[in-house]
């Protein structure tokens, strides 16, 4: 629903932004293991490029409880 469709743009954001996915893993277990926590890093030769508000955005759409994250309204 929704809250997925929203988490959705957050990957793509952060695709555009930085250039890469936000999680990988090695196994898919691995990779279901990031997503469900969160676990995402912004490369540094990116971070010195992205405003505080950019980022603050990611953070927002990677909400880890679907109830809390931000909404498109």
């Amino acid at each position: 629903g929704p809250p997925a469709d929203i988490w959705a743009v957050g990957v793509l954001l952060f695709t555009m932004l930085c250039g890469q996915f936000p999680y990988r893993g090695a196994t898919d277990e691995e990779l279901y293991d990031k997503i469900q926590r969160a676990d995402y890093k912004i490369p540094s030769e990116v971070l010195q490029y992205l405003s505080a508000e950019a980022l603050d955005l990611i953070t927002c759409l990677f909400t880890i409880n679907a109830d809390d994250r931000i909404s498109a309204r």
